[in-house]
């Protein structure tokens, strides 16, 4: 019955989330065990590095901050969303399930909602890796080290736009069961926006464009260019590997 299919799928989200909360709760207790047992400097200047805080990470809010909700807490929240989602979306069967809870009458924009949801995550956990590598060069050279709150900007002025324009995407195309065709937009717009945020700020001549890309501001470090291409390149790999996704979503859909 649709009902029943509502039912598990219900329970079936809530238990991945509730199994993803009790993974963060272990993971602050390990944080918080570790800083009690004396965290080595070494470890205290990468994790500071890579989280742009500033040593000594001393208390064990400075070090929470810094190994926690800078880095491990998004890595592992996201990751569970995205699995939650994908297991909502993987095939025929759980597609069938959707279709039942869209004859129930239940609101179709829950089920648009939740893709769109799924999607912001997805593009989330990018955004993280972003901020990741373009941290990264400050573990070889403190010329290259960055505060946090650049590379924050730095990694939501690549993502936070294709994350609305993603999830408008994906709610339009989910009545006619398009999700490749949504992921080839959301990558579209993505692509479309990285350039020119890249463009606006790494390129000599290019300053016109900081305008359409200046709503979200970021200038790490004055700008530097290295720092800027570094995070091109990762978006360029990363848009490969969507790409190849959403390229087997379309074939998956066309064989069922």
């Amino acid at each position: 019955m649709p009902g029943e299919v509502f039912i598990q799928t219900l329970r079936s989200t809530l238990s991945s989330w509730l199994k993803s909360l009790l993974l963060l709760c272990g993971l602050l207790a390990g944080l918080l065990g570790w800083h009690a047992a004396g965290v080595p400097l070494p470890v205290q200047q990468v994790f500071a590095r890579l989280s742009g805080a500033s040593l000594p990470l001393s208390g064990w809010e400075a070090w929470l901050f810094a190994a926690g909700f800078n880095l491990l807490f998004g890595l592992v929240l996201c990751g569970c969303a995205i699995l939650t989602g994908s297991r909502l979306m993987a095939g025929a069967e759980e597609r069938g399930a959707l279709a039942l809870i869209l004859a129930f009458p239940i609101p179709r924009w829950q089920i648009v909602v939740e893709k769109a949801l799924g999607l912001a995550a997805g593009i989330l956990l990018v955004c993280t890796a972003l901020r990741l590598l373009a941290a990264a060069p400050g573990l070889f050279s403190p010329r290259y080290t960055l505060n946090a709150d650049a590379l924050s900007l730095a990694a939501f002025t690549l993502a936070l736009p294709p994350i609305l324009l993603g999830s408008l995407a994906l709610a339009l195309a989910s009545a006619g069961g398009r999700l490749g065709f949504a992921r080839w937009v959301s990558l579209a717009g993505w692509g479309v926006w990285g350039g020119l945020a890249i463009l606006s700020r790494a390129v000599s001549g290019m300053g016109f464009l900081t305008p359409v890309t200046g709503i979200y501001t970021a200038n790490p470090n004055g700008g530097r260019p290295s720092v800027w291409l570094l995070l091109l390149g990762t978006a360029a790999l990363l848009a490969v590997m969507w790409s190849a996704a959403a390229s087997g979503f379309e074939q998956r859909d066309l064989s069922d």
